[in-house]
């Protein structure tokens, strides 16, 4: 068996377990759900294995989908991570994205160029930005997109370019009062979301805010 074949046999065991749990069993959230809910507790893999009694290879194997665990285990997993966040006092349907967001948006414009934009990301440590045009949100700039662009021509020719030519997508824009449980999902597909407020973009999350999120446990 070559390694495509195997790779997708595991995916259709994986899929077929994620059935089982949620119909033939009591309901269970998605496997996915485990190293996301481990993250945003701030547990590591061993202190998770710890808690649960179950070995740390195990679990990584589960996250990385390259196993099918019991239905037992998957519970005793997700029972665990649910009672440590009710002992921590977090609850991600509790806590809005307009309390862990950043108030300042630092803004890059179409008319820059990219050498301008990248050296400006990198004095401030920022690995995205939000792109404007004559007062109005549209697109977005990533570290990952100018390192693409650097690919396919010459990197001195490439910095006096305008970010116009390397825009990607705007970042979503969320009501301040959207859950953080909603907002995290969305940060596994973009670097940010936009905040909302009386009509206005107020703010900007990443997934390095997401953090902030600590700081609200009493």
């Amino acid at each position: 068996m070559n390694i495509i074949d195997k790779n997708v046999l595991l995916k259709n065991i994986y899929n077929k377990a994620r059935k089982y749990y949620v119909v033939e069993k009591e309901m269970l959230p998605e496997l996915t759900e485990i190293e996301r809910k481990r993250r945003i507790l701030n547990l590591t893999q061993a202190e998770l294995s710890k808690l649960t009694g179950l070995s740390r290879s195990l679990i990584a194997k589960v996250e990385t989908a390259r196993t099918m665990p019991s239905y037992e285990k998957v519970k005793i997993i997700f029972d665990t991570l649910d009672t440590f966040e009710k002992k921590a006092g977090i609850s991600l349907h509790a806590i809005t994205l307009g309390q862990i967001c950043s108030r300042q948006i630092e803004y890059a414009e179409a008319n820059e160029t990219i050498g301008e934009v990248w050296r400006r990301m990198e004095g401030k440590a920022f690995s995205q930005l939000p792109i404007r045009r004559d007062g109005q949100i549209v697109g977005s700039v990533t570290e990952r997109a100018i390192n693409i662009a650097l690919m396919d021509r010459n990197p001195s020719e490439k910095a006096n370019l305008t970010l116009s030519t390397i825009m990607e997508e705007p970042f979503p824009v969320l009501p301040a009062e959207t859950p953080m449980a909603t907002v995290i999902g969305l940060l596994q597909h973009y670097q940010a979301v936009l905040v909302q407020e009386h009509g206005e973009v107020m703010g900007i999350a990443t997934n390095t805010d997401v953090g902030r999120i600590f700081n609200l446990i009493k």
